[in-house]
């Protein structure tokens, strides 16, 4: 059995690293195609003998490209092609033009709501897909680097909410603002760490520095790469995404942090326990009270977690008969 894997990016995202994780594991032969940066975890499908290949894009209409990808699918000869990412179901439309016979089917996972000419693309690959398949959070695959809530210029004993976005109309982090100005008085000890940039930064950092009055307990902290130790030392997680936002809710998941996040249709469709509550998010207060509860219970799910470690091997011993479901 041949697995053609079609992912969006291997950078530092929840998907490559489910990918780096399990597919060492997989019996069947495979390929990973990624349409953006591969590192770092194509390198680490590397080091497992995976072959690993980058098919880059400058446009949604680059040809050469769809004329690259189309033959490497062609000389695979994929028994089944597992698209992962938004940016990958679109490029995918592109391979039921070599492949319209029923023998080589096309599953589909980890899509987020957009608009326009991506959001009908991305309707269309799902229409012709057979499956549907989600990346699940994988805890398992580093030790975080050790950081100390000091290396962050806070307290040791400061109890960490973390928020993470684009500062745009999407990630809607103003709203993150509210709540954690709702909950500041009734948790001296709490902190806000922001993570992330974009094109609203300036301007939220000057809502939080009016709305706090002097209290500076709003920390932007800008684009990083340790995110897994930043969610080591946290308490909790607060997304405000209008849209998205599942795979830092995944990354926070696999690391025990409880996560409360503003209810969108991206999130809505998944299923992921009781680590994760999801609020409307015009009500403030009820986020802010939420967080207040997940802060005290962090400690509890943390030493629930650590008493069932991941299994990868059992992951990927499914996942493989998930696909030969398939290919029957």
């Amino acid at each position: 059995m041949k697995v053609l894997h079609l992912a969006s990016n291997l950078g530092i995202n929840s998907t490559a690293k489910y990918l780096a994780t399990l597919l060492p594991y997989l019996p069947s032969r495979q390929l990973v195609i990624a349409l953006g940066p591969t590192e770092p975890f194509g390198d680490i499908l590397r080091d497992s003998k995976i072959e690993v290949e980058r098919i880059r894009f400058r446009s949604l209409l680059d040809l050469k490209a769809y004329e690259s990808l189309i033959a490497r699918v062609n000389a695979f000869q994929p028994d089944l092609v597992h698209v992962w990412g938004n940016t990958a179901a679109i490029r995918a439309n592109v391979m039921r033009l070599p492949y319209r016979s029923a023998s080589t089917r096309i599953v589909i996972g980890d899509l987020t709501t957009t608009k326009g000419m991506n959001q009908f693309l991305i309707n269309r690959i799902m229409k012709l897909a057979i499956a549907i398949r989600d990346s699940e959070p994988t805890g398992f695959l580093f030790d975080s680097p050790a950081l100390s809530k000091a290396n962050l210029g806070l307290p040791e004993d400061s109890q960490i909410i973390l928020n993470a976005g684009g500062f745009d109309e999407v990630s809607q982090q103003r709203n993150a603002i509210w709540a954690f100005d709702m909950l500041r008085y009734s948790e001296p000890r709490v902190q806000l760490v922001i993570l992330g940039d974009g094109p609203q930064r300036e301007t939220l950092e000057e809502f939080a520095r009016s709305i706090g009055k002097g209290d500076d307990r709003v920390h932007f902290l800008g684009i990083r790469s340790d995110v897994r130790s930043v969610l080591a030392i946290s308490s909790a997680v607060l997304l405000t995404h209008r849209s998205g936002g599942r795979s830092f809710a995944l990354e926070s998941v696999a690391s025990a942090v409880p996560v409360i996040a503003a209810r969108n249709d991206d999130l809505g469709r998944f299923g992921f326990g009781k680590g994760i509550q999801l609020i409307e998010s015009t009500d403030r207060p009820a986020i802010a009270r939420a967080l207040g509860t997940a802060i005290s219970s962090h400690r509890d799910l943390r030493s629930q977690t650590e008493q069932t470690p991941d299994n990868p091997q059992k992951i990927a011993l499914e996942l493989q008969k998930f696909y030969e479901s398939l290919c029957i």
